[in-house]
């Protein structure tokens, strides 16, 4: 998610947390950040129904409904290869829907980043997997990385051409 809080955007990304309750077991990459709803396919579903069930589990019912309402999601970035077929859409969200989110349990909590702060993000790699980032840098998956400046650019590049109309 992309919102933005008076005139700054910001990338809103989920913390990993320190333990994974579905699981019961430390969680993989623990502190590390992803995008703000993240998760695997289940039998049956496509990404958009993957991604309004992991948005229910990590962000609320609530939230969820809304936003299933009037927010639009873009298609940012898509890694189809041998190992993975990954989809991370984007949307933009208010700064007062954000308000209305309700973390599940196995969320470490959500970190706005700056754009200057998304292009700090340093890609988590395999070192990480048990205790997450040993300089308490922010780390992200690649692809993740990537899907988030894509979007900052994206609202950038809407929020530019919006001036130029205005301007008409």
């Amino acid at each position: 998610m992309i919102t933005q809080v008076k005139g700054t955007l910001f990338a809103v990304c989920q913390k990993r947390a320190q333990w994974n309750t579905e699981k019961d077991m430390p969680e993989s990459f623990p502190g590390c950040l992803q995008v703000s709803c993240h998760g695997k396919l289940e039998e049956g579903e496509d990404f958009y129904t993957a991604l309004i069930r992991e948005s229910k589990e990590e962000l609320g019912s609530n939230f969820t409904r809304l936003c299933q309402n009037d927010v639009q999601l873009h298609k940012v970035v898509e890694v189809n290869d041998e190992k993975k077929h990954v989809v991370t859409y984007a949307a933009f969200v208010t700064e007062e829907r954000l308000g209305m989110i309700e973390a599940g349990k196995d969320v470490g909590g959500l970190v706005y980043l700056s754009e200057a702060e998304v292009n700090q993000l340093i890609p988590i790699d395999p070192s990480m997997k048990e205790n997450g980032t040993p300089d308490g840098r922010n780390a992200m998956f690649q692809d993740e990385i990537d899907a988030i400046k894509k979007a900052i650019d994206g609202i950038k590049e809407v929020n530019r051409l919006k001036k130029m109309h205005e301007k008409c």
